[in-house]
């Protein structure tokens, strides 16, 4: 009987023990949320100029690699049509397709490439396409 009776007050203990805990864990919780919220709030015009300082940092990143790469391109550009323009390049140039030419080797893979009935029906259609185009134009 006295058994009884402390199962049931300890029960009933530990039973308000565990609600007070579940309340002061949601109180904390709750003021934890309020406090950032708050934070959040009175830091509301630094956070949105430092969000859009780095948006424009950004924004100025894409710009400068765009414009570089742009000034790549026109480099490029220019380096190929000096190297074209060059007479010992295209003298070079010629020496090797000369040489290629007449190498045993390019001959067999040239005699290769054009009995292959793959490559005979793709030259055979864009020899079409070239015909049309002439008879068109």
């Amino acid at each position: 009987m006295l058994a009884d009776e402390v199962q049931k007050l300890l029960h009933t203990r530990f039973g308000k023990l565990k609600s007070d805990v579940r309340k002061a864990v949601g109180l904390a919780i709750l003021a934890t949320l309020v406090g950032i919220g708050g934070t959040i709030f009175i830091f509301r015009s630094s956070l949105s100029q430092l969000l859009s300082n780095q948006t424009s940092e950004v924004a100025a990143k894409t710009l400068e690699d765009e414009v570089v790469l742009k000034k790549a391109e026109e480099l490029s550009k220019v380096v190929l049509a000096k190297v074209l323009d060059d007479r010992g390049t295209m003298a070079m140039s010629q020496d090797f397709i000369n040489r290629l030419a007449q190498s045993d080797t390019s001959k067999k893979l040239l005699q290769q490439v054009l009995n292959d009935p793959a490559n005979q029906a793709v030259i055979n259609a864009f020899a079409q396409q070239v015909a049309w185009r002439v008879l068109v134009d």
